[in-house]
């Protein structure tokens, strides 16, 4: 069993990356790794269960718009 990601361009309609993980890995680590595709101009968006501090922190770190 694992754990699919996608990272998705939903006015596009384009898949930008997609992340394969152990079934015991987090939907947020997976969130996170796609951020190596991720542009400044970006407005990433989040449904339930994404929220976290450590992620909050690295999207200021990084830079990045997000909606969760």
């Amino acid at each position: 069993m694992g754990l699919a990601s996608v990272y998705y361009d939903v006015l596009n309609k384009l898949v930008l990356d997609v992340q394969l993980a152990d079934i015991l890995e987090s939907k947020r680590y997976c969130a996170a790794q796609h951020l190596e595709v991720s542009k400044q101009d970006d407005l990433i968006l989040y449904d339930w269960g994404y929220n976290a501090f450590w992620m909050y922190a690295y999207y200021k770190e990084l830079n990045l718009k997000y909606c969760m």
